[in-house]
């Protein structure tokens, strides 16, 4: 099964919890999202194609003084990656998470990524993921 055509009217800029495919390449874009503190916050999910999707998923934040954000990825429903980051400084800063997460995803599996804020509310969290599609034909 290959992934429609992406029509010239449609837009493959966008932002929100779903994956885009163009040609054999897939990506997500959380854009800006706020966290409550200690509630799980869902910042992509989305089931991918019948290709192997390889990719790096990415994370930025607006980090106040010692702010504690943990990550979670689920493979359906699978906890496959747990991350906690901690900003233990004395000023706020703002910047990615220091490694992307490499991920090799198995045709139709459900990928579910969520936030938590353990120290307040934050604003402006932010997650990208960008791959290649292999073996969709």
């Amino acid at each position: 099964m290959t992934a429609a055509d992406v029509q010239p009217s449609a837009s493959v800029a966008s932002t929100g919890k779903g994956i885009r495919y163009v040609s054999n390449y897939a990506y997500a874009i959380s854009g800006g999202v706020d966290l409550v503190q200690d509630e799980l916050t869902t910042i992509f999910d989305f089931t991918t194609d019948v290709g192997v999707l390889v990719g790096k998923l990415q994370s930025g934040r607006n980090v106040k003084t010692s702010a504690e954000h943990e990550h979670f990825v689920y493979f359906n429903d699978l906890l496959i990656w747990y991350s906690k980051m901690d900003n233990a400084t004395s000023v706020s800063n703002q910047a990615p998470n220091s490694q992307p997460l490499l991920l090799i995803i198995p045709p139709l599996t459900r990928v579910t990524v969520k936030m938590e804020s353990k120290d307040g509310p934050t604003t402006d969290q932010t997650m990208i993921f960008t791959g290649r599609v292999y073996g969709a034909t």
